[in-house]
């Protein structure tokens, strides 16, 4: 009998990822193609949907032609990506704006306005969460409210993986994962929130239907299927928002093991049995892959956004040395952090680039290097962004109280995963020994899981037990604990202080534009 083969797609938010893997959950290969964002003012940051629909076209022709896998073994096809995105297409599937982020903070006062006029409380109770600048929610209200002729066009409002689905397949659907961060899905319930939509105004009309995770929610259709290479009517599974695939792509599906992602943002993501709406917005409660369970995140905005800030504004040695040797500019500055000892010598990052969400919301948060002084160098700087967001990792797993004592494994996953150094470094600051598995694709390799689960060629005990998740490869605690609390310490310290000249500095900025 010949092998099948399945497909994950991720929309992320530096580039589409594709990734193909055999009937056991082995990768065979995967590729990437990045798209860019767009800053039109402080605070907006945009992407355009036909870009990662140009990159889901390239990543799935080239991932034929490495892997020269014959198409017709090829049985379904997953998707995951950044969530709480805003795409507005119209009733003929036409994009009409670009999509706002999930790090764009433009929405701050609609978002303060609606915690005012729903309450909190209540807001929580219909939800399961605080309201964010960044979910989608809020996003809307401010279309509504400052391109109201644009939105009296909307047809139908989109996450970003769906707008691919949508292109995929023609299907309008997404999945209770990525609902959960729009502030409009009653997590509990596992459905729209039929008071958030009375409430902000919004037609249930202009929302998708939402599935499980692993159901089938479309076809390859005949058009895209003819691009691709692929036969056409091959089953796409729902799959789920980045924030929740990459607990299916770390392995840790049982509840005592916690994955830790180091990507663009940086998350610790918990299983939990039981519904869990955490107060004040200290982490969030999300719809978990699979009915019944649910998911508690805690998130850091800019965690290796604030690396590769460094690298594209002040690494143009290493960039240089990568382009004419090939060598990698992220492993060139992890190495000459390595030299740096534990502490930076006393500066300290606090990464909040774009704003930061737990335990503390804060969409005025700003990055702050903090204690620079004549002996620090750019490696120092390095060292610290790599510990700040170790720290600011660190605050969002405190959050997780009696949770965290249940935790018997932490699985570290992304890009962060493949640094020894920053292994050593979460290691240390969080004092728990963590396990960086080999599989270092996260959500991409999640999608494809997904939708073998979903479509029974393995099922979810069958990937739990694979090899790339048992490595055996821990990274323990050393000698630095000690002195990484006190600087975890002062890094609390020093966000809470800092709070009202965040506020302060925002208003400059925005009266100025």
């Amino acid at each position: 009998m010949a092998e099948n083969y399945l497909i994950g797609i991720d929309i992320g938010a530096v580039g589409v990822k594709a990734i193909l893997i055999d009937s056991l959950g082995n990768k065979v290969c995967s590729t990437w193609s990045p798209h860019a964002f767009q800053i039109p003012k402080p605070l907006w940051i945009e992407q355009n949907p036909e870009d990662w629909w140009d990159g889901t076209l390239e990543c799935l022709i080239k991932l034929l032609r490495i892997s020269k896998v014959s198409p017709t073994q090829v049985v379904g096809i997953g998707l995951s990506g950044q969530m709480y995105g805003l795409v507005l297409i119209t009733g003929s599937g036409g994009v009409l704006r670009p999509c706002i982020l999930w790090n764009d903070q433009r929405s701050i006062h609609q978002a303060i306005n609606i915690t005012k006029d729903i309450g909190e409380e209540n807001i929580l109770r219909f939800t399961g969460n605080n309201l964010y600048a960044n979910f989608t929610a809020p996003k809307i209200k401010w279309v509504q409210e400052n391109e109201p002729e644009l939105y009296s066009r909307v047809g139908k409002i989109m996450l970003p993986k769906d707008y691919i689905r949508y292109k995929l397949s023609g299907e309008i659907v997404s999945d209770v994962t990525d609902a959960s961060g729009t502030a409009l899905f009653n997590v509990e319930k596992r459905k729209w929130s039929r008071e958030m939509l009375m409430n902000l105004n919004i037609s249930p009309y202009l929302l998708p239907d939402t599935m499980e995770s692993t159901a089938v929610s479309g076809y390859l259709n005949d058009e895209t299927a003819l691009k691709i290479g692929l036969p056409s009517g091959i089953p796409i599974i729902a799959g789920a928002g980045s924030s929740i695939s990459r607990i299916i792509g770390a392995g840790a599906l049982s509840n005592d093991i916690a994955t830790i992602s180091i990507d663009s943002a940086g998350l610790i993501i918990v299983s939990t049995d039981e519904y869990k709406a955490v107060p004040k917005g200290k982490i969030h409660c999300f719809c978990h892959s699979f009915p019944g369970k649910w998911a508690l995140v805690g998130i850091t905005l800019s965690a290796g956004e604030s690396f590769n800030w460094f690298k594209e504004n002040f690494g143009e040695k290493e960039l240089l040395i990568e382009a004419l040797s090939k060598t990698d500019a992220y492993e060139l500055l992890t190495d000459s952090a390595e030299k740096i000892p534990p502490g930076s010598e006393g500066l300290l990052y606090l990464p909040y680039l774009t704003g930061e969400r737990t335990p503390r919301n804060n969409p005025y948060a700003k990055g702050v290097f903090f204690g620079l002084s004549l002996k620090h160098k750019k490696a120092h700087f390095i060292r610290a962004i790599m510990e700040g967001i170790c720290y600011s990792l660190r605050d969002s797993f405190d959050a997780f109280s009696l949770d965290k004592g249940n935790i018997r494994e932490i699985r570290v996953t992304g890009g962060g995963a493949k640094s020894k150094l920053w292994g050593e470094i979460l290691a240390n600051v969080i004092n728990r020994t963590i396990t960086p598995i080999e599989s270092t694709e996260g959500a991409v390799y999640g999608a494809a899981i997904l939708a073998g689960i979903g479509l029974k060629v393995f099922t979810a005990e069958d990937i739990s037990k694979n090899a790339c998740f048992t490595s055996g490869k821990t990274v323990s605690p050393s000698g630095s604990v000690s002195l990484y609390q006190q600087y975890m310490q002062l890094f609390q310290t020093l966000r809470t202080q800092l709070e009202p000249s965040f506020d302060l500095l925002s208003s400059i900025v925005l009266e100025d534009e």
